[in-house]
């Protein structure tokens, strides 16, 4: 597998409607990050918002570099 391959991640399909949720509703530590650093696709990187991954849904993802970033 390339590394540069965008890889796909199972999904529990039920926690779609709660991550479209919380997309609309970020805690202010999650708008902030959005704001500031990951909305601009930093070294050309794209990250997701509430990403859903397996029975979890985590509050960043970036495909490409299989990493998931959790805000608390």
């Amino acid at each position: 597998m390339d590394e540069f391959e965008i890889r796909f991640r199972p999904y529990n399909r039920g926690n779609i409607p709660y991550s479209r949720e919380m997309r609309h509703n970020p805690t202010l530590a999650e708008d902030i990050m959005w704001d500031k650093i990951l909305k601009h696709r930093p070294k050309g990187y794209v990250f997701t918002r509430q990403k859903p991954i397996g029975s979890f849904i985590v509050d960043f993802y970036c495909a490409k570099l299989s990493l998931a970033i959790e805000i608390d």
